[in-house]
């Protein structure tokens, strides 16, 4: 899925990889610093991982892309469009928070209680093999710099559109947006769309995967 005036560019999660993003050819879908091949950061640090993507960003595309990022892959997003917003055209968060404090108050359940028993193995499955590649030391200095992450005060400065869906775990329900909206502080936002898939988990991009699909399309011209 691409555009020449559009490139679209899907981050990954915490011990994730790219086939997370399999469900959407033609992306660009890199591996981020310690997860994969693609990028390098010179240490084991959310900061370090902005940096990275930013080099990568400058290297691999051109024109403002339209960034997707799941989990922490959004949190990556939300610092890059922060840092250099002429490098994005648009955000789309995908279950992505703008810091974990957040996560855990509001939305802290990985599953739904619409979440299939398919989709509860690939998780598990991937994020098994995921912390196997970081090892358990690189792992834990990663977690710990993700854990302190925090642009929820920033949020009001963000000059780029930004899309958002998330699971509602039971907690929200399809017509509750506005209220995750507000709990979660995108409100602060100036241009911000939120929806959510009533009862999916974190991993909302496999669960209902239209719904990622509609947004790319709707921010993509003639896409």
């Amino acid at each position: 899925m691409k555009s020449d005036a559009s490139p679209v560019v899907l981050l990954h999660g915490f011990t994730c990889d790219p086939s997370a993003w399999a469900d959407w050819p033609g992306s660009l879908t890199p591996a981020l610093p310690f997860h994969g091949p693609d990028m390098v950061a010179t240490e084991p640090t959310l900061a370090a991982m902005v940096d990275a993507v930013l080099k990568w960003l400058a290297q691999s595309v051109t024109e403002p892309a339209i960034v997707a990022g799941h989990s922490l892959g959004g949190m990556i997003a939300l610092a890059v469009a922060l840092a250099q917003p002429e490098r994005i055209q648009s955000l789309i968060l995908v279950d992505a928070f703008p810091s974990l404090a957040l996560n855990a108050r509001f939305l802290p359940e990985l599953f739904g209680p619409a979440t299939t028993g398919a989709v509860r193995h690939r998780v598990t499955a991937m994020m098994r093999a995921g912390r196997e590649r970081l090892g358990a030391e690189r792992q834990a200095q990663l977690w710990e710099s993700i854990t302190s992450f925090d642009v929820s005060g920033q949020l009001g400065e963000l000059r780029v559109p930004v899309q958002a869906v998330y699971g509602g775990r039971g907690r929200y329900s399809s017509s509750e947006s506005g209220r995750l909206k507000s709990d979660l502080g995108l409100a602060r936002i100036p241009d911000c769309e939120l929806s959510v898939v009533e009862g999916a988990g974190h991993f909302v991009h496999w669960e209902a995967p239209e719904n990622l699909t509609k947004l790319l399309h709707e921010r993509i011209p003639n896409g």
